[in-house]
C-alpha cells in the first residue's frame, strides 16, 4: 500500500490491534513492541483534528500501559498517562468513548500512585473514576441493549476500579457508596429499554406510544438516579 494511502492508517491501527491481541496470548514483548510502534506510527500521521485521533492515542496509551506491567519502565507509564489524557482532551467521538478515556485516566493514575505514593495522583485517579462513573447514565441512555448487555462486565470494572481507588485514599464512605449505587445503576442500564423492532403484529401507532412512554421512563430512571448520587 503507498505510504500516501488515506487508509494506511487504518491498516496501521488495526495491524496494532492484531499485534496486542497476539501479545496477550504469547506474552512475547516483541508483539507488543511492534503495536506501539505501528500505534506511534498512526499518530504520526494522523492529523490531531481527525476524528479519529483521539481513539489513535488511547490504544496507544494501552500498549505502553501494558508494556509498563512487563518491565516496569516509568517512562512508559507516564508515557501511557500522557497519552490517555491527550484522548481525552481531544474530545471522544461519543459520551462511551468519554467513559472508556477516563477510565483510562483513573488507570494510569491509580499506577502512577501505586509507584509513587504521591496523594495528589490517588486523589486525581478516583476523580477521575468518578468522573467516568457519572458518564455512564448518558452512555447508556444512547445505547441499544444488545449493546449494554455485551459492555456490563466491563463497566462492572469500572466500578471495582472506582471503589479501589477511593478506599487507597481513605474515603470509605464515597468507596461504599459506588459500589452500592453500580448495582441499581448497571441494572438500570440494562432494562433501560433500547429501541428494539416491535412484533409485526403490533399497530403502528401503539409502537409508537411505547416508545414515547419507555423514553419518558427512561429519563424518569435517569433524573431519579441522578438524584440519589448514584
Amino acid at each position: 500500500m503507498p505510504d500516501d494511502s488515506p487508509d494506511r492508517v487504518v491498516y496501521l491501527h488495526n495491524l496494532g490491534l492484531g499485534l496486542h491481541s497476539r501479545y496477550a496470548l504469547t506474552r512475547q514483548l516483541t508483539d507488543l513492541d511492534e503495536a506501539i510502534a505501528a500505534w506511534q506510527e498512526v499518530i504520526d500521521q494522523t492529523p490531531p483534528g481527525s476524528p479519529n485521533w483521539g481513539l489513535y492515542v488511547n490504544s496507544l496509551g494501552v500498549g505502553l500501559l501494558d508494556r509498563y506491567a512487563r518491565t516496569g519502565s516509568l517512562e512508559d507509564l507516564e508515557a501511557a498517562l500522557e497519552a490517555y489524557r491527550r484522548a481525552l482532551r481531544h474530545g471522544p467521538a461519543s459520551e462511551r468513548d468519554r467513559v472508556g478515556f477516563l477510565n483510562n485516566v483513573g488507570v494510569g493514575l491509580r499506577e502512577c500512585y501505586a509507584r509513587t505514593g504521591q496523594p495528589a495522583d490517588g486523589d486525581a485517579a478516583a476523580e477521575a473514576y468518578l468522573a467516568a462513573v457519572d458518564g455512564l447514565d448518558s452512555a447508556m441512555l444512547d445505547s441499544p441493549v444488545a449493546f449494554l448487555i455485551g459492555q456490563q462486565a466491563q463497566w462492572a470494572d469500572l466500578y471495582a476500579g472506582a471503589v479501589d481507588a477511593l478506599a487507597a485514599v481513605g474515603r470509605p464512605a464515597e468507596a461504599l457508596a459506588t459500589a452500592e449505587g453500580s448495582k441499581s445503576r448497571l441494572l438500570a442500564g440494562l432494562v433501560g429499554r433500547g429501541d428494539l423492532p416491535a412484533p409485526v403484529a403490533i399497530p403502528a401507532k401503539l409502537a409508537a406510544r411505547e416508545r414515547e412512554l419507555a423514553a419518558q421512563l427512561s429519563a424518569f430512571d435517569a433524573a431519579e438516579l441522578a438524584g440519589r448520587g448514584t
